[in-house]
């Protein structure tokens, strides 16, 4: 190689090295973990989208948000927690709908956060679960 070639071919090197050494991939975006509960005369159960069923279902903080939805359609539902492990509870849908209680607080890992209350419906039509103690949700870090 003639020296103005080493030196052209040592630049397109150096250049790929500037590059490709800043290189750093996009943070996976977090996916949405449905959550839903089931009203069944009193006694409640819950699902997720990713398959879970029982009453404790898991949640990955750094890469899941949540979403809870009723199993049926209903005016409104709420699920309080005695502990929240969200920025914000309870979780409540006024109209019926899915509604989004967004990705667990960091300091929320490595605990589990039962309901304290799940109800649907509202003045005379409200029914309650009689076992959201025994619901909840898992924290933890994939």
């Amino acid at each position: 190689m003639t020296s103005r070639a080493s030196r052209l071919a040592l630049a397109v090197v150096v250049g790929l090295l500037i590059c490709l050494g800043g290189y750093q991939p996009a943070s996976a975006q977090p996916t949405t973990l449905t959550i839903t509960i089931n009203y069944n005369g009193g006694t409640c159960s819950q699902s997720s989208s990713d398959g879970q069923a029982g009453p404790v279902i898991n949640v990955n903080q750094s890469s899941q948000t949540v979403t809870y939805q009723s199993a049926t359609a209903v005016s409104t539902f709420q699920i309080s927690f005695s502990s929240c492990p969200f920025s914000s509870c309870p979780v409540t849908s006024t109209n019926g709908s899915g509604v989004s209680a967004g990705q667990p607080n960091a300091s929320a890992v490595g605990n589990t956060y039962n309901y304290s209350s799940v109800t649907f419906g509202s003045g005379a039509n409200q029914q309650s679960c009689n076992n959201p103690g025994s619901m909840g949700v898992h924290i933890r870090n994939p």
